[in-house]
C-alpha cells in the first residue's frame, strides 16, 4: 500500500510501479497498491521497466474513464511483457467495462467483492 512504500527506509534503492486503487471486501475506503519490482526475475523486471511509462499512459486514461485509449496502450505494454499479470488483469477488466459500461459514478476505484 502507499501506507507501507511511504515507511520504507532506503526507498529509492527500489523499482516499484502503482499498481491498482480498490476498496477491499468489507471495507469502506480506498487503499492504493503498489508492486515492488525488485524480487522478480530479471527478464520480467526489465520488461516491466521498459514498458513503465506506456504503462503508466494506460492507467491515466484508465482512471479517466477512457477504456478503449487504456486498451489499446496495455494490449501494446502486453506484447512487449507478455509475463505481466498486471497488465492481463487490465485488459480483462476493461473489456468488462467496454462489455457492460463504465459506471456512471466512475471514480477509477475497483471496489474487490472477494479476498
Amino acid at each position: 500500500s502507499s501506507a507501507v512504500l511511504g515507511k520504507i527506509k532506503n526507498s529509492g534503492e527500489y523499482q516499484y510501479r502503482y499498481l491498482d486503487r480498490v476498496i477491499v471486501k468489507g471495507r469502506k475506503n480506498s487503499i492504493e497498491i503498489y508492486e515492488i519490482l525488485n524480487p522478480e526475475p530479471e527478464k520480467i523486471r526489465e520488461n516491466k521497466l521498459l514498458t513503465l511509462e506506456d504503462y503508466k499512459k494506460a492507467i491515466n486514461f484508465y482512471m479517466a474513464g477512457q477504456m478503449q485509449n487504456a486498451l489499446e496502450i496495455f494490449l501494446e505494454v502486453k506484447d512487449k511483457s507478455p509475463d505481466d499479470l498486471a497488465t492481463g488483469l487490465y485488459i480483462n477488466r476493461i473489456r468488462e467495462y467496454l462489455k457492460k459500461g463504465v459506471p456512471e459514478n466512475w471514480d477509477g476505484i475497483f471496489e474487490m467483492t472477494s479476498k
